[in-house]
């Protein structure tokens, strides 16, 4: 694996943990909330970013509207079970779902599941740096062997920073 490589694979541990991140419910309501929620659309499970457009109505509102208006049904009962903590609301068309205020006990059980997320990422960045260490052990020169080694730990080293610097962030909008 050559170190360009493995810094691109890097980064996509960053974008994981960005995704994950914003699929965690801070102050406001986003449509990363619900858009990978599954829905039984035709027998077929189906994204709900994949049956209809999702938008934040307000700091506390997510607004659902299906393409399809025989959608509804299956997004209602998909979001009524979705964990969202908030039940949905069929208004005419769309589907609106209110959350509530996080309680400081919710917020903390955040904090504690975006420290989860962040340790996934880390994880994964600690196989990729296996897997280029084992493939840099194929070179014959101890120089170049040396040399890469040290690339891949300041790789390591500033995707750790950057991890945690996205972990912070969320933690200080989770508790405000």
């Amino acid at each position: 694996m050559e170190i360009v490589d493995f810094k691109n694979k890097l980064k996509e541990t960053t974008g994981f943990l960005t995704v994950e991140l914003s699929k965690i419910r801070s102050s406001r309501a986003s449509p990363a909330l619900v858009e990978d929620i599954l829905v039984d659309y035709y027998s077929a499970k189906t994204q709900l970013k994949g049956l209809a457009s999702i938008s934040s109505a307000d700091a506390r509102t997510v607004v659902v509207e299906p393409w399809d208006k025989n959608a509804v049904d299956p997004i209602f009962k998909a979001l009524s079970q979705g964990g969202l903590g908030a039940q949905p609301i069929v208004d005419g068309s769309k589907i609106r779902i209110s959350l509530p205020p996080l309680t400081q006990e919710r917020r903390l059980e955040m904090v504690k599941i975006v420290s989860q997320k962040t340790e996934e990422a880390k994880i994964r960045a600690r196989r990729l740096r296996d897997e280029a260490v084992k493939s840099i052990q194929q070179e014959k020169s101890e120089d170049i062997k040396f040399r890469k080694k040290e690339e891949i730990e300041k790789a390591m080293k500033e995707n750790g920073q950057v991890l945690e610097g996205l972990k912070e962030k969320k933690e200080k909008e989770l508790l405000g």
